[in-house]
């Protein structure tokens, strides 16, 4: 080997080795490299984060290259452009923008970004060349790495390519987290600003709702005392205007009982008919107001529904039987009927509304009805603790055929004050406070109150509460009864509906019924049922149609062969007259319409011959009239101390007078009473601290309790709980009535008080001593009758069954009855509602106290 070969190879083994050294350098610097990747840090929560990551890249990228110059593009997300983000040097910016132009237009920019691996290009005039490479993840683009190479391909490595790779891969991450926490950093900004803002507002609602917290506990203490100023406002009109009443109606029935020439009469009966008004006026205002200032507590006791639709149909059947109008009530078969409420709230609804569909209804029906609430009954404006347990409600329908009620009217209805006709030529009169108590009442009882109505059409006036179904009880038709089992009835009446109705009655009691309308099918189906299924009793209307009932009793008399027993239907307005004249044809029993179910049986067991006749029963109550007594009366006002004077003029009694608490005081402790009446509304000492006095001297000293009885016109509920907490033994409100007067009195007299309570004789002609028992009954339900229609105020009705007892008493030789059902008529006639009371109990009396004795041997019956 020569020299020149030696040295040769010597210099190749010398490049070999610089390369060698090149590349353990650059494979340092690689590794080196490669080792800080990994802590690529950059201040991402500073100001100018994504600016400091791009001069940090491409800090490290220039040290894998020799680059003449470089830049950085990011994505613009609003345009999708690409912005310069960073060049080196700054004077290139220009050159690199238009290079940039180049390689869009070419596709190369956009072929580099979808590879993510770099890409060498060469210039736009040839001279050099470009490296590309992407700044991306796996999900986005976040830009573009440029450079310009100041060195040859052939002495780039591989492994410069691959850590250029990393090194914008972390770059991509790196901008990805700065994005990010940009993002969240906004978010958090916004949900500072909303949390800011939200505090703002939480704290102004706090001040505006302790602002008005504050100011309903203002407008609470002050509706306190305005509720209050109104409460003491009603008693004291009250007191006011019943005190002068008290004079007026109390001088007028004094009046009233002396002897008056027609025109006189006339005058005082005028002037009683208007305080009587004015009172009624002044008892509408007074109910509302107890309702509305909570002073009317519900019952819970146990009571039967039936017995109080029944009651209200019976006290209306006046009025609507003189209009020839068609009463029924009607329950649901699968209507529970054995519940738990409060009966006198309920019956004071029903009584206004059936009473109101009755003054609106000219012509036809008016019916109640109850059935278990169901959701579809409900209307749009129900409440929803109602529309979500109808379970536990019962619905009251009242419907008739009367006038109807406007749409545009039907909201106003149940307002106080309200009427759908409030015309001054209204045909119907009332102060448009019934409705508002029955929406109240109706309320207070956890209920809801609606009206459907079309002109002319009739109304449906609805209302449900909640009433407790009784433990073990059963609907209606449910419940099993056999007194009429085994019997076949034969119902008679021109009216389908009460011919339905009372036929119903008697199948609940176990009778087979049959129904006819007219006398001519009546005669028909009796006849034709003698030979297979004849029919036990006829159960016939007085009114059927063109015929009544008398001429279907000679119709049947003359077709059948034996003596079939027929119960006549009558008419509230069928007077005792007619009864009679029923008996002496033959009529088995009577029951008088709306039948109640126990007066329906009754009757029919009767004609049956399954029950006696009713006697007489013993009256239980004393009549009204004193023992001696000495009576003290605490009263300021002259007028009042005088009625009461008058009104005991004609008792055994010793009265003291005077005009003030601390005389009446004084007077107790000077001597013994056997009562006092107080009134409460008195000048020095009222009469509530009057009754404490008393009541404080009499526990401190050991002396017997004196009866006090309050008398005041303060009419709420409240004084009286008042008055007896006070110690008072009685309540009597003003205008005081004669008769509640001396009841309260006997009620607190002393032992062995009363009169009146012996037997009176009365002797019947023997030739209709048989006929006595059923004239008796006919007697006692026309008492009852004109019970119930004084009541109802119906004093009409009253006037037509004293007229009745007038005509039909005196051929049973009760004389003194005919005497009093004059008085009673005439009294009715004049509109005195007192003494018409005053002589109905009086009749009541006489004749349940009446001993019948007959004419033929002078003994007891």
């Amino acid at each position: 080997m020569g020299d020149e070969e030696r040295s040769l190879i010597i210099t190749q083994l010398q490049e070999q080795v610089a390369r060698l050294a090149d590349e353990k350098s650059i494979a340092l610097d690689a590794l080196e490299m490669a080792t800080t990747l990994g802590t690529f840090e950059t201040p991402v929560d500073a100001a100018d984060g994504f600016q400091i990551l791009v001069r940090e890249t491409a800090t490290r990228v220039s040290s894998l290259f020799r680059l003449k110059s470089m830049a950085v593009y990011l994505a613009n997300e609003e345009d999708a452009s690409f912005d310069l983000a960073y060049c080196d040097p700054e004077s290139d910016g220009s050159w690199f923008e238009s290079e940039l132009e180049v390689l869009i237009e070419d596709g190369t920019f956009a072929w580099a970004l979808y590879r993510n691996r770099h890409v060498i290009v060469s210039t736009r005039d040839e001279k050099g060349r470009l490296l590309l490479h992407a700044i991306a993840t796996a999900s986005r683009g976040w830009g573009m790495f440029i450079g310009l190479l100041d060195q040859p391909e052939r002495e780039i490595y591989d492994i410069s390519y691959a850590l250029l790779t990393n090194i914008l891969l972390s770059a991509a991450h790196a901008l990805e987290n700065v994005s990010l926490f940009e993002a969240i950093k906004k978010v958090k900004n916004s949900l500072a600003a909303q949390v800011a803002d939200r505090t703002r507002d939480i704290r102004r609602s706090n001040r505006e709702l302790e602002k008005a917290l504050a100011h309903s506990k203002e407008l609470a203490r002050e509706a306190e005392i305005a509720n209050t100023a109104k409460t003491e406002f009603l008693a004291r009109m009250s007191h006011e205007i019943r005190t002068p009443i008290n004079s007026i109606l109390g001088m007028a029935e004094l009046l009233w009982d002396t002897e008056l020439t027609p025109t006189q009469k006339d005058y005082v009966q005028t002037s009683r008919s208007s305080g009587e008004m004015l009172l009624d006026v002044i008892n509408d205002i007074l109910d509302f107001a107890r309702i509305e200032a909570g002073e009317v507590l519900l019952e819970n006791v146990p009571f039967d529904i039936l017995d109080e639709m029944e009651n209200v149909c019976r006290v209306l059947a006046f009025r609507a039987h003189e209009k020839d109008l068609e009463l029924l009530w009607r329950v649901h078969p699968s209507t529970v009927t054995q519940v738990g409420g409060d009966p006198k709230r309920l019956s004071q609804v029903l009584l206004n509304l059936v009473g109101n569909a009755v003054k609106f209804t000219r012509q036809g029906e008016v019916s109640l009805d109850v059935k278990p609430l169901e959701p579809a009954d409900l209307p749009e404006d129900a409440p929803r603790a109602i529309a979500s347990a109808t379970r536990s409600f019962l619905l009251f329908n009242v419907s008739d055929t009367g006038v109807g009620i406007p749409t545009d009217k039907q909201s106003l209805v149940f307002e106080h004050f309200s009427q759908a006709d409030t015309s001054t030529t209204r045909q119907f009169g009332g102060s448009g406070l019934g409705l508002a108590i029955c929406k109240k009442l109706v309320e207070l009882m956890g209920g809801h109150i609606w009206v459907r109505s079309e002109p002319g059409a009739g109304s449906t006036f609805s209302f449900c509460v909640r009433l407790d179904a009784l433990t073990d009880s059963a609907p209606m038709y449910a419940r099993t009864d056999t007194a009429l089992s085994g019997t076949s009835i034969l119902v008679v009446d021109a009216k389908p509906k009460t011919a339905a109705h009372n036929a119903l009655l008697l199948e609940l009691h176990g009778a087979r019924t049959r129904v006819c309308h007219d006398l001519e099918t009546a005669v028909r189906m009796i006849c034709e049922s003698e030979a297979n299924d004849p029919f036990d009793c006829v159960l016939a209307a007085f009114d059927l149609g063109p015929d009544n009932g008398f001429a279907l009793l000679q119709a049947i008399a003359a077709a059948m062969t034996r003596q079939l027993p027929v119960v006549m239907l009558f008419s509230a307005l069928n007077g005792g007259r007619v009864k009679n004249r029923a008996v002496r044809e033959g009529v088995a029993a009577h029951v008088v319409k709306p039948c109640r179910r126990g007066e329906l049986l009754e009757s029919v067991e009767l004609a049956l011959g399954r029950r006696k006749e009713s006697e007489a029963v013993a009256i239980k109550a004393q009549a009204a009239v004193l023992p001696p007594m000495r009576i003290l009366l605490a009263e300021d006002h002259v007028p009042n101390q005088r009625i009461v004077e008058l009104f005991l003029k004609d008792q055994p009694v010793t009265l003291d007078v005077v005009a003030d608490g601390e005389g009446a005081v004084e007077m107790v402790r000077e001597r013994e009473y056997d009562a006092v009446l107080m009134d409460m509304q008195m000048p020095v000492l009222d009469g509530l601290s009057a009754t404490r006095a008393i009541r404080e001297e009499e526990r401190r000293t050991g002396r017997r309790a004196v009866p006090i009885i309050a008398l005041t016109a303060h009419a709420l509920a409240s004084e009286r709980t008042r008055c007896l907490e006070a110690g008072c033994d009685e309540f009597v409100p003003k205008p005081v009535r004669r008769a509640e007067l001396l009841a309260a009195i006997a009620s607190i007299a002393p032992e062995g008080a009363g009169a009146g309570d012996s037997a009176c004789d009365v002797v019947v002609p023997d030739e209709v001593a048989d006929l006595i028992p059923m004239y008796l009954e006919s007697l006692h339900a026309d008492i009852a009758a004109m019970h119930e229609a004084l009541a109802s105020g119906d004093l009409d009705a009253v006037r037509r069954l004293g007229h009745s007892q007038k005509g039909s008493a005196p051929s049973y030789g009760f004389d003194h009855v005919a005497e009093l059902g004059a008085d009673i008529q005439k009294a009715a006639e004049s509109g005195d509602r007192d003494a018409t009371a005053a002589l109905v109990a009086e009749l009541d009396n006489y004749v349940r106290n009446a001993r019948i004795v007959q004419e033929k041997d002078g003994g007891p019956a």
